[in-house]
C-alpha cells in the first residue's frame, strides 16, 4: 500500500508482474507534474513518459512509439 505518488510510482515501476502492459499514473498535484505512463515486461518498466511542464497530457495506444518500429497496423 502507498500513501504518495513516489511510492506509487517505485512499486508500479519495479514490482514483478505477471504480463506485459502499460499503467497509467496519475497524482494530485499538478504543479509537481505528477502523472506518467510505464511500459511494461513481467520484471520492470522498460519505458517511461513523464508529463511536464510543456507536455501536460500524454497518449498511450498499443505500440511501443520509442523503438523506432511501427507495425503494419499503425
Amino acid at each position: 500500500m502507498c500513501d504518495t505518488y513516489s511510492c506509487a510510482h517505485e512499486r508500479l515501476r519495479d514490482e514483478p508482474i505477471n504480463a506485459l502492459g502499460y499503467i497509467i499514473l496519475a497524482g494530485t498535484n499538478a504543479s509537481a507534474n505528477e502523472g506518467l505512463v510505464i511500459s511494461r515486461n513481467q520484471w520492470g518498466a522498460v519505458h517511461e513518459d513523464f508529463i511536464n511542464d510543456t507536455t501536460f497530457f500524454l497518449v498511450q495506444t498499443n505500440d511501443d512509439h520509442w523503438t523506432g518500429t511501427c507495425l503494419d497496423r499503425c
